[in-house]
């Protein structure tokens, strides 16, 4: 399940509209921090406002209670884009469930597969943060 919007509201209002990165952006960002910190020789690292916000949120979160309100929209898909979406989710439901059984039967345990994902997760960290320098 797509959850990106559903998540994207919660954030909006519990920011009071104040625009949040991504999480994947986020921990680019704290990744490259520490990296910099290590290569500089700090204990610490400071991480400014803009690691987790688009943009000043102080400024964004007093101009929207000055407003009173705040107001996202968004507007509902057509249906063939509806359509479209849930043909994917079937056919990634589908894909995933071969990719499960598949890994049952050449008896994968549930430790190994997650040691194999946080590695190919932390290997694609590592080559972004080797592309940012």
């Amino acid at each position: 399940m797509n959850d990106r919007i559903a998540v994207r509201d919660v954030l909006d209002r519990l920011s009071f509209g104040a625009r949040m990165r991504l999480s994947y952006d986020v921990q680019r960002h704290q990744l490259v921090a520490g990296m910099r910190a290590q290569l500089e020789g700090r204990q610490s690292i400071d991480l400014p406002l803009t690691t987790f916000f688009a943009s000043d949120p102080v400024a964004e979160v007093d101009s929207a209670l000055a407003e009173g309100m705040f107001l996202v929209v968004r507007t509902p898909g057509s249906r063939k884009s509806r359509e479209d979406r849930s043909m994917r989710k079937e056919a990634l439901k589908s894909n995933l469930e071969a990719l499960r059984l598949k890994k049952r039967a050449a008896g994968v345990t549930f430790d190994q597969e997650l040691e194999q994902e946080y590695r190919g997760r932390f290997d694609a960290i590592i080559a972004r943060a080797r592309e940012l320098r």
